[in-house]
């Protein structure tokens, strides 16, 4: 799936938009590997670094899970604009998210 710049955060109230957060171009990346492993990266004042494994259940369900097998994150996954960008939902947030060439 390759790496992908998060660029909003959208905290949802009983499936209703309550408050947006706008990511710095490369602040928070997520990259998900072909042999099913995901890491993250904040350029932030937190540098939090994390990874573990992913599943793409139904082509619409993103599974991601800890390195010890635990839940991590469980997201509706809607692909848009020819797969440029990226729509992640649960029941508490929705994320989007801009797909990276592989030369930046």
């Amino acid at each position: 799936m390759g790496s992908w710049d998060y660029t909003t955060y959208t905290m949802l109230k009983k499936g209703k938009p309550v408050g947006t957060i706008q990511f710095k171009p490369r602040s928070m990346v997520f990259t998900y590997n072909d042999d099913g492993t995901w890491q993250m990266q904040a350029d932030d004042a937190t540098h939090t670094h994390r990874n573990g494994t992913y599943e793409l259940l139904h082509g619409s369900e993103l599974v991601l899970k800890n390195p010890d097998g635990s839940g991590y994150q469980d997201f509706q996954l809607e692909m848009r604009s020819d797969g440029r960008f990226m729509l992640l939902r649960d029941n508490k947030s929705a994320l989007t998210a801009e797909k990276l060439n592989s030369s930046q």
